[in-house]
């Protein structure tokens, strides 16, 4: 139970920007967003042969490996209202679960190719707040409204016990939350 089993050897670029321009006395146009790009992700098994996993999920159930994913959001603030739109999007991958109907292929017994196709997906979230003005009680609070997968997308098939990945994909549909962050 204490020893490592599983050794990984990962690459890759994480990059995230955003930019905030003011188009008025109180408002502002704002753009962001942030990749997360693997370009090696190689693991051996107690210190066995070393392969690669990029671009793939299920062979070692613990730690997804899924080459790109990224989430970029466009959004308008006017007075105390703002808006911003974010969408969310998860590169293909290959499915190299014990479940695959493509057969995962070896060399020298480990895995080399092969696996289910599992398509790229992506989702739009939405945020809509109302910020109260700083005086009074509950001044600075913020009324707000978000729907997570506003377009009810379904998760990208997979080949699995729940026909979809718990790494790359939710099952639950367009979720409409109202709320109230409060400040006092």
């Amino acid at each position: 139970r204490q020893g490592n089993v599983l050794n990984l050897d990962i690459l890759g670029i994480d990059a995230d920007f955003n930019f905030r321009q003011p188009i008025g006395v109180d408002a502002a146009f704002r753009i962001g967003g942030s990749i997360s790009y693997f370009t090696r992700f190689d693991q051996n098994l107690r210190g066995g042969k070393t392969f690669s996993v990029l671009n793939t999920t299920g062979f070692n159930n613990t730690f997804p490996s899924i080459q790109t994913q990224t989430r970029a959001n466009i959004g308008l603030d006017l007075g105390g209202f703002g808006a911003t739109l974010f969408a969310n999007h998860v590169g293909s991958y290959r499915n190299w679960s014990g479940t695959t109907v493509v057969p995962i292929t070896t060399v020298n017994g480990l895995p080399d190719s092969g696996g289910d196709r599992v398509r790229a997906n992506t989702t739009f979230d939405l945020n809509i707040a109302y910020t109260l003005p700083a005086a009074g009680w509950m001044g600075g609070s913020q009324i707000f409204v978000d729907a997570t997968n506003l377009f009810n997308r379904e998760p990208a098939f997979y080949n699995g016990a729940n026909g979809y990945d718990q790494y790359s994909g939710n099952p639950i549909g367009r979720v409409i939350t109202l709320g109230l962050r409060a400040k006092f």
